[in-house]
This record gives structure tokens, sequence and C-alpha cells, in this order.
């Protein structure tokens, strides 16, 4: 009787750990289901959660330290690239500067240099003008002279020699010789035939220089 009460009461606690096991099974499953349901509908992210749980959390931490290690380095290649071509820009950009500025020196001298050749040119064209000026008024005199002699000269062929001779006794050789110049030669060889032969001399030279 007893044996049979201690084998009853064995199959009775057997039982309770098969039904105990089973609820926290089943609980756990709900739990896990649950957890994954919340996941998808997305009222938060397992992994994170898997991840901040306490000593099994780093088996869920994501497996990429090589692929981060790949993307910083190409960024840090792009980096120097880009660095390596903003200083060919900035080296270029200094080097055109420096020609701009050469060049506008180059342009400032010679238009300093052009702006000299026209105030050269312009006082040398003034001086041209200038002898211009003077030559036609010294042109004109002269001109105005000699029509003055002419027109005495004019007036003393129609003398006689002996009556020009009279009035050239007033008279400088300057005078003389202009008139004489222009005369009719033949008129001037009867005057000069008729002064004094040193005094002719004297004119006849004149009149040969």
């Amino acid at each position: 009787m007893a044996g049979q009460t201690k084998k009853e009461g064995s199959t009775s606690g057997i039982g309770q750990f098969i039904l105990v096991f089973f609820l926290l099974s089943l609980i756990l499953g709900l739990l896990i289901a649950s957890f994954f349901l919340m996941d998808m509908f997305g009222v938060y992210d397992k992994d994170k959660v898997l991840q901040k749980l306490p000593i099994i959390g780093s088996a869920f931490a994501p497996n990429q330290p090589m692929t981060e290690d790949v993307e910083e380095e190409e960024k840090v290649d792009w980096k120097e690239t880009i660095d390596l071509k903003m200083e060919s820009i900035q080296k270029n950009k200094e080097e055109q500067e420096k020609k701009l500025q050469k060049w506008e020196q180059e342009l400032k001298k010679k238009e300093q240099e052009l702006k000299k050749k026209e105030q050269e040119i312009s006082q040398v064209e003034q001086e041209i003008f200038q002898e211009k000026v003077a030559w036609e008024k010294e042109k004109s005199e002269k001109k105005a002279e000699e029509d003055k002699w002419q027109e005495q000269a004019t007036c003393f062929e129609k003398m006689s020699p002996k009556k020009i001779i009279e009035i050239f006794q007033n008279m400088d050789d300057r005078q003389i010789v202009n008139i004489l110049k222009k005369m009719n030669s033949s008129v001037t060889s009867a005057v000069l035939a008729k002064m004094e032969p040193k005094r002719a001399a004297e004119i006849s030279r004149k009149m040969t220089r």
C-alpha cells in the first residue's frame, strides 16, 4: 500500500514537471513570437534590442568591420584625391594670376611708351608745322621783296644809264645789286660801263655771289 502510494506520488511529480515545462515553453514561444511580430510591424528594431542584451548581445552585432574599413579607406582616398586636385587648381590659379599681373605690367609699360611716342610725334608735328609756317612766311616775304625789286628794275629800265647812276649814288650796294639783277642784261651792262671802274668792279663782284 505504501509502495503504491509512493509510486503514484512520483508519477504525479513527473506530470507536474512536464506541465510546468510545457507552460514555460509556451510562454517563451509566445514571447518570442510577439517579439518578432512587434519587429515586423516596426514597433522597434529587434537587432538593436538584441545587441543591447548583456553577454549575448555581442553575438548579434553586425559583422561588417571589413566593409567599414574599406569605406573608410575609400573616403580617405577620395579626400586625398580631392585635396590634390584642389592644390593643383590653387597652384594653377596662382600661376595664372602671376601671368596676368605680368601681362598687366607689360601692358601698362607699353601704354606709357606709346603715350611717350605720341607726345614725341605730337612735338615733332608741331615743330614741322612751325617750320612750315616760318618757311611759308619767309617765302612770302622773299616773293614780296623780289616783286618790289622787279618793280623798281622795270622803272629804272625806262631811264638812261646816266640817270640810273645818279640815283644809285643815294643807294647802298645791296639795293643796287638787287635792282641790277632784275634789269635786262643789256641795260645792266650799260649802267656798269658808265660807273667808275672800281665801283663797277665791286658791284659786279657782289652780283655774282
